[in-house]
């Protein structure tokens, strides 16, 4: 129904089949400036209402045939006529009348003999009644859309973390329903870790009475998702918690930063990235009165291979120089080493830790003391020989060894995991991976870049994967950076995966932090 206009002159129907009390109404009315309609009964009231729509109507109860009830009640039934305000006039003034006035949808009623003046009082505060409340309901449906148009979603929660109301955002995750979340705990809604962040918002919110945000993430069913939550108080004890996802601008940021510190050709971080990093260790040292050391390495003469045969080759050389200097077999050792150790310190200070992954050379396993080599450091070091998983790189499958096969063999029966590194870089033979005591292929990274994009990747990974599975072997894929590589990887029934979508490289400290808090 329209809104009347300030400055529009206000409209009245008169109903009553008394000439009359018709005409008493008609100039009382016409007093405070109301245009007056009349009609003597109510089915001429109703052919009138056909084409008028009064801004007040004003119905005699005791008319013939039809009455004042049956009237309201057929007025009330028009949609536009909802809201349109209804004073009755009676000359019963008994309670069971009164109530069948306001139950048959009447606003207001005046009681015979009438008071004349206070009738157009009477008619005029109706009015302004009604018009507040149609102002207040279009302000609502107002609010009710904006709010429905929104993309954040909005909770309604208790001091004690309740929620009280709930309002899913527009293209928000589906599957929340106000039934789901109505009436539960935070604590059984979100993991523990994000449950505790957010109770913690809400009772700094309501004892500041100010705004707090937080940022968390969550894992979904196509990946984890980041969000930015605002508290604002409601009252003494109560929070609304405006819920944006935060993923795309997440992953852009991402992007940003990879171009910012990250060379473009190796993916391997660039002089910024190295200058930022220095600076920041040296600011650490500082603070906890330690020392930093920086060891430059350099080769004379390897620029000439870089530039002549490709950063390839430079990368070989690389592993060439290290594996014929023989540094590589006790620099391998100090390493897997120094892995047990920190898990075991983790595992000591009550952090649940999965089982710690170690690349070793082919060198390092073709040594004559490879295997009590690793059953020294699972001695020494005190860790489940199941919490280790040695990986392997592929030049070990084309060396068959049978003492070698049986020392990895005992070792595997002492509950060590085997992986092969960087598979469908080499040879790639599955009739070799089953000589060995392998449980996981890793795939690598150069074809879990192009994926879902490149027919070829995509071939070749699904490949890998269904051949691995025949095999009784887990899958991992390395390198995976965004929620499309992983839910082309999820629906190749890939068991695991590995990459910058889930974590960069963290120092141990940080690590730490994640275990104990059961994030890992």
């Amino acid at each position: 129904m329209p809104t009347p206009q300030p400055s529009r002159q206000a409209t009245a129907l008169i109903v009553d089949d008394d000439h009359v009390m018709r005409l008493l109404e008609y100039e009382t009315l016409s007093q405070f400036d109301f245009a007056v309609h009349e009609a003597n009964d109510a089915h001429a009231a109703l052919d009138l209402l056909s084409t008028l729509v009064p801004d007040l109507l004003l119905l005699d109860v005791d008319m013939p045939g039809m009455n004042g009830f049956e009237l309201c009640r057929r007025v009330r039934q028009r949609w536009d006529m909802t809201r349109l305000p209804i004073i009755m006039v009676t000359g019963m003034d008994d309670l069971e009348s009164i109530n069948e006035a306001y139950q048959s949808g009447a606003n207001d009623f005046v009681s015979k003999p009438i008071n004349w003046p206070i009738l157009g009082h009477r008619a005029r505060y109706v009015l302004r009644s009604a018009q507040a409340v149609r102002e207040l309901h279009e302000l609502k449906e107002k609010q009710a859309a904006i709010v429905q148009a929104i993309p954040d979603t909005i909770f309604l929660t208790d001091r004690r973390g309740t929620y009280l109301d709930f309002k899913a955002g527009f293209g928000a995750t589906p599957g929340l329903v106000p039934d789901a979340i109505v009436d539960r705990h935070v604590a059984e809604i979100l993991p523990g870790e994000v449950a505790e962040l957010v109770l913690r918002a809400i009772e700094r919110t309501l004892q500041e009475g100010r705004i707090e945000s937080l940022v968390y993430k969550l894992p979904l069913a196509d990946g984890t998702h980041h969000y930015e939550a605002r508290l604002a108080p409601s009252g003494a004890d109560k929070v609304v918690i405006v819920v944006r996802d935060i993923t795309l601008q997440k992953l852009n940021e991402d992007r940003v930063r990879r171009l910012a510190y990250f060379d473009t050709l190796t993916g391997m971080p660039n002089r910024q990235s190295f200058l930022e990093r220095l600076d920041d260790e040296l600011l650490r040292a500082r603070r906890q009165g330690r020392v930093v050391a920086l060891l430059f390495l350099d080769l004379d003469g390897f620029k000439r291979v870089n530039d002549t045969l490709g950063h390839s080759a430079g990368d070989q050389l690389l592993q060439a120089v290290a594996e014929d200097s023989g540094l590589i077999v006790p620099l391998g050792e100090w390493v897997m080493r120094t892995a047990c150790r920190q898990l075991v310190e983790w595992l000591e200070r009550g952090a649940v830790v999965p089982r710690v992954a170690v690349n070793v050379s082919a060198t390092q396993v073709r040594g004559a003391d490879f295997i009590g080599t690793v059953a020294s450091v699972i001695d020494e070091t005190g860790i489940g020989a199941d919490q280790l998983e040695l990986e392997l790189t592929e030049s070990i499958l084309m060396d068959p060894d049978m003492r070698r096969i049986e020392g990895l063999s005992r070792l595997r029966a002492r509950g060590v995991h085997f992986s092969i590194d960087d598979f469908g870089t080499g040879y790639s033979s599955l009739s070799y991976v089953k000589r060995f005591p392998i449980s996981m292929l890793k795939i690598d990274q150069s074809f879990v870049r192009g994926l879902p994009d490149s027919a070829n990747d995509a071939g070749i990974t699904t490949a890998i994967i269904a051949m691995a599975r025949s095999l009784g072997l887990e899958v991992i894929a390395e390198g995976v950076e965004n929620a499309c590589q992983a839910d082309f990887l999820r629906r190749a029934q890939c068991d695991k995966l590995q990459g910058y979508l889930f974590s960069r490289p963290l120092q141990a400290a940080e690590v730490e932090q994640l275990l104990l808090q059961g994030r890992l």
